[in-house]
């Protein structure tokens, strides 16, 4: 029997919608194919955004910045100037801030020698610092110095003025020589003594054009060498016997000893003695010098005389060194 292949008008109007019906479902399978080669990428993506928005929020959030910035074992330079050495504010952020490239900035300073920065608990920046140790400051040369223990020399600049109150002011030893025994000296000095010094002047005595005058903060003054300067140390001993103000405090570094005298402007201008051997040689210190001779004086400055009223010379010894008298025994005959 012969099939019918007699097709109606509703057949024809059926086949678009087979043919639409195809095409949608491969192109469904071909978007799922897609979706699942590009899951992973969409999944990675998606926490991308994730942690932008997040990290959005706390970097605008004010729990992503410093909370406080703490300096610590800072004495001559200000706080507030540390902290703007560091260029942190409390609107810089915390996790942002990298501990080293703070501390290169910071140390380009120069009266800081060296920093260390840390991230402490509760967003707090920590900046340790460790200062160059000043010992005074000049005004007589064309720029305003600040000396430093390391044997270096800073512009006195208005970041700076805090430190000139617990330093004195340096007058002369302005010689590149002089200035180098000047700091060797006040490397010998403990720095509370050197916060108890208001100047230090270059005065020339007969014997040495570079003595060092103090004027101490309390108005006494004390007169050494450069190498007798240590003896400073036990100024506060000394100056706790005293009982009146203005009085010249005589360092003598050759017994590391300091006695009380005659202020040199007060002292008669008399023509100085000094010593030679019995062959008519000059006799020099262990500085050099040719040794001076001095006379026993008593603690008001008055020389001491022998029974026949002449002046009791101090003996030096085989090195130019005085040989200072020894009082014990004429305690213990006294007692």
């Amino acid at each position: 029997m012969r099939k019918d292949n007699h097709h109606t008008i509703e057949d024809f109007d059926k086949q678009p919608e087979d043919i639409n019906k195809v095409f949608d479902d491969h192109r469904s399978k071909r978007n799922q194919q897609s979706f699942r080669r590009n899951k992973k990428k969409i999944f990675r993506l998606a926490i991308l955004i994730g942690i932008v928005i997040i990290a959005s929020s706390y970097y605008y959030s004010s729990s992503s910045k410093i909370k406080a910035i703490s300096i610590i074992n800072n004495y001559y330079l200000d706080t507030e100037y540390i902290k703007k050495l560091s260029g942190l504010t409390l609107e810089s952020r915390y996790f942002l801030t990298w501990d080293k490239l703070v501390e290169q900035t910071i140390k380009k300073d120069p009266m800081i020698a060296e920093v260390k920065v840390t991230h402490e608990e509760n967003n707090i920046i920590l900046i340790d610092v460790q200062e160059k140790e000043p010992y005074g400051y000049r005004i007589d040369q064309e720029t305003p110095q600040i000396l430093l223990k390391d044997d270096t020399t800073i512009e006195l600049t208005s970041d700076y003025l805090s430190i000139i109150s617990s330093v004195p002011l340096i007058k002369g030893f302005n010689s590149e020589q002089q200035t180098h025994l000047l700091t060797n000296a006040f490397n010998k000095v403990d720095q509370k003594m050197i916060e108890s010094i208001s100047q230090v002047e270059q005065y020339a005595l007969s014997y040495d054009d570079q003595t060092m005058l103090i004027t101490m903060n309390d108005g006494n003054y004390f007169i050494c060498s450069y190498y007798g300067f240590p003896i400073i140390n036990s100024y506060n001993l000394i100056a706790s016997k005293l009982t009146t103000n203005g009085v010249c405090i005589w360092a003598d570094e050759t017994n590391s000893v300091a006695y009380r005298s005659q202020c040199p402007w007060e002292q008669d201008d008399t023509e100085l003695e000094y010593w030679y051997d019995d062959q008519g040689n000059p006799i020099y210190n262990q500085y050099g010098d040719h040794a001076v001779k001095h006379y026993q004086k008593d603690e008001d400055g008055n020389y001491i005389l022998d029974e026949n009223g002449q002046k009791i010379v101090i003996p030096i010894d085989e090195f130019g060194n005085e040989i200072k008298p020894d009082t014990s025994a004429e305690t213990t005959e006294e007692q």
